[in-house]
């Protein structure tokens, strides 16, 4: 939010630059000089904070995507590779963290069903 406040205080800036100079009738070098150094901090500004919002998105995202993967492989293996009860087992299990029995009962459920969300290493 300062941010937002401190672009629109900027802007209300260069707005009465132009107005005063608009105004009087002199050499208006120096008004022109500060309003072109302000605009360029406001651009300044707002790329920085485009970028900034940019990234964390990004971030968010890659947290997001690395916390489903392994549980949308989970319950795919569920759904497709394993036969009726057995699927709802192996999801009890996964969902408790008991990766030792499932490799020992499922040894043929992908890897990344055993990727710790947001670390993506090996579960013990």
């Amino acid at each position: 939010m300062s941010n937002e406040r401190s672009l629109v205080e900027m802007c209300e800036r260069v707005q009465i630059a132009f107005n005063d100079i608009s105004n009087l009738n002199f050499d208006a070098s120096a008004y022109a000089q500060r309003a072109e150094e302000d605009i360029r901090r406001i651009i300044n500004s707002v790329l920085l904070t485009c970028y900034e919002i940019k990234t964390q998105d990004e971030r968010k995202q890659e947290r997001l995507e690395d916390a489903l993967e392994p549980s949308a492989a989970a319950v795919e293996y569920a759904l497709n590779a394993v036969k009726g009860e057995e699927g709802i087992a192996f999801l009890k299990l996964w969902k408790q963290g008991e990766f030792k029995a499932i490799r020992a009962q499922w040894p043929d459920a992908p890897e990344v069903v055993y990727l710790s969300s947001g670390l993506r290493s090996k579960a013990p």
